[in-house]
């Protein structure tokens, strides 16, 4: 299995599969290490939507780490079912290229597109918006984060540099507003 192949099955695991996986497959020595990181970063990504875990995951999890059952049973709910097999098949692939000289599992040309230090769009953005903001405002680094992370939900769509700037003007008009209190009106009325 290339990287890519990896990549498009993750896409298609469930929220709560993809975090069973992330678990499952957390620092085992039977995954390439090459892939560990981008795994991790990728299964994380994907199942960050997902909830806390039952006590039946966390069995779940245990029991595939220590490879108790050799394959799904009817006992796993479908999530666990799924994050059983994706983590199986990512163990499979790293035997079978240590079978074959290691063939299968080698870095190859396409996964470059691939690299974990490239950012995803979401990290670009906010990238891009915080050091924007940062260079034309005298913000602290937390409200800078925190004026980020707001608006990638609102602004998103954005071009990060202009939102950024929009928040930085939204941002001085609250404070005149509040600095002369416009539309409160006077102590002795109208």
């Amino acid at each position: 299995m290339r990287w890519s192949e990896c990549y498009g099955k993750i896409q298609q695991l469930s929220p709560k599969a993809a975090k069973l996986a992330s678990r499952m497959l957390s620092k085992d020595p039977r995954v390439p290490s090459h892939w560990a990181f981008a795994l991790d970063v990728a299964l994380a990504g994907r199942g960050k939507s997902a909830g806390a875990f039952t006590s039946a995951d966390l069995e779940a999890i245990g029991a595939s780490q220590r490879q108790e059952r050799p394959e799904p049973t009817a006992g796993l709910d479908p999530a666990q079912r799924e994050a059983w097999t994706f983590a199986a098949s990512v163990r499979t692939s790293a035997a079978g290229a240590a079978n074959k000289g290691a063939q299968a599992l080698k870095p190859g040309p396409e996964d470059a597109l691939w690299d974990p230090r490239t950012p995803t769009p979401e990290e670009a953005w906010l990238l891009a918006f915080s050091h924007e903001f940062q260079r034309i405002s005298d913000a602290s680094p937390d409200d800078i984060a925190r004026r980020a992370l707001r608006s990638l939900e609102t602004d998103g769509h954005r071009n990060p540099l202009e939102a950024a700037r929009d928040e930085l003007a939204a941002s001085e008009v609250e404070y005149v507003a509040l600095d002369r209190n416009v539309g409160v009106p006077p102590e002795g009325g109208y």
